[in-house]
Formats: structure tokens, C-alpha cells, sequence
């Protein structure tokens, strides 16, 4: 067990942050591959935890055991990457039934998009900018405000009233008779 607490000097530091890694890399490695089961993921989180270390200078941070320290954050790492990887399947998956359901429903999916185009194009000018700022382009009310030069008050105002003349003018269920 190395004790880093107390380090005096960049020399001092780096040779002693240079022994834990030989010391404790292949050990972190197959603890980390336990868990990813992936020999190539688990070095790249224990290299990138180790820069992450030097670079943030974590290691004086430890009070408790080092190599404790070690596994506790390589652990912590390697299961914030198993969740990153299943929520990007999680969003192929979705990406990939958008996309059947679509292609099934290719010809209702135009008429509605040619019913929301013709009522999005019948609303005064103000209204539908607002409207694609914070709708289309995912603004805040905050960020269109300043990109108009408007209160807030104003894009609220100006947003109800398109979306009030968008319920009068789109008839629902929309409008989609199937040939």
C-alpha cells in the first residue's frame, strides 16, 4: 500500500504516481474487464482514469487506502461506462423502430406533415417564428427572446396564440384517409 498523502515536490509526485500505475495496472485492468468484459474498454478506462488522476491531481484528495482508491474509482468508471454504452444501444434500438415505423407508415406520415407544414405556414409571421425557435429549433423562451429582441412575456404571448390558431386549423384526429 502506498500512502501519497504528504508528497512534497513534482519529482517526488510523479515517480510515486508512476510506481502506482506499474504497480497496480494490470490488477485494475482485469478488475475493470470483470465487469466490461472487454479487454481493449478496459485499459482505455484505466489509462483515461490515471490521466484523469495526474492531470486533476486526485491523488491528493486520498485519505483512506490507495489502492482502495484505485479499485473504488476504476470500479465507479467502468460502470458509468457500461451505462453509457446501454443508453446509446437504447437509442439505436429507438432509432431503428423510428425508422420501420416510419417506412410503414411513410404515406399517413406526409399528409400529416403536408397538414402541420400548411397550418404552420397560415400563422403570422411573428407567431410561426416563435413557434420553430421553440419548437423546432428546441430554444428556450429565454434564448428566443434575446434572438428577437423581445421580452420573455412577448414569446410567451406570441407561442400561445400560434399554438391556439395550430389547434383551430389542424383537425384531430388529423386527417388521414388511406387510399
Amino acid at each position: 500500500m502506498v500512502v501519497v498523502m504528504g508528497i512534497g515536490g513534482k519529482y517526488k509526485t510523479r515517480k510515486i504516481v508512476e510506481e502506482l500505475f506499474k504497480q497496480h495496472y494490470a490488477e485494475l485492468c482485469s478488475h475493470v474487464y470483470s465487469i466490461v468484459k472487454n479487454d481493449n474498454d478496459a485499459e482505455d478506462i484505466v489509462q483515461q482514469f490515471f490521466v484523469d488522476f495526474i492531470v486533476n491531481k486526485r491523488y491528493k484528495k486520498v485519505e483512506s487506502s490507495m489502492e482502495g482508491y484505485l479499485f473504488q474509482s476504476v470500479r465507479y468508471a467502468a460502470l458509468k461506462f457500461l451505462k453509457h454504452q446501454i443508453k446509446n444501444q437504447h437509442l439505436q434500438i429507438s432509432d431503428f423502430s423510428d425508422v420501420f415505423l416510419q417506412e410503414e407508415h411513410k404515406k399517413e406520415n406526409s399528409q400529416i406533415t403536408q397538414q402541420l407544414d400548411t397550418a404552420l405556414n397560415s400563422l403570422p409571421p411573428r407567431c410561426k417564428e416563435v413557434f420553430v425557435m421553440v419548437h423546432v429549433q428546441n430554444l428556450s423562451y429565454i434564448e428566443t427572446s434575446k434572438v428577437l429582441g423581445v421580452s420573455i412575456n412577448t414569446v410567451k404571448t406570441q407561442l400561445k396564440r400560434g399554438l391556439n390558431l395550430l389547434r383551430e386549423r389542424i383537425s384531430y384526429p388529423l386527417n388521414t384517409e388511406l387510399n
